[in-house]
């Protein structure tokens, strides 16, 4: 759950992402840092675009402010 809004199987992640509001959002010069860390990880899934530590999808992780790499890279 992040703030109210708590992710279900109807709602997609843009809509999640719209939900949550630009205060729990990370800077998007940030959130692109984070990703490209993220794309050079030997636990990236680029397939799923997913965390292979901790099973995050990582298009929505990386923009959410309070989020942090499972293994500390970002």
């Amino acid at each position: 759950m992040v703030g109210n809004i708590a992710m279900s199987d109807s709602l997609n992640y843009q809509e999640f992402l719209d939900a949550i509001g630009s205060d729990e959002m990370a800077d998007p010069d940030v959130a692109t840092l984070r990703f490209q860390a993220c794309l050079g990880c030997e636990l990236f899934d680029k397939e799923f675009r997913a965390c292979m530590e901790c099973g995050c999808y990582m298009p929505v992780k990386t923009k959410l402010k309070t989020a942090e790499c499972p293994i500390g890279k970002w």
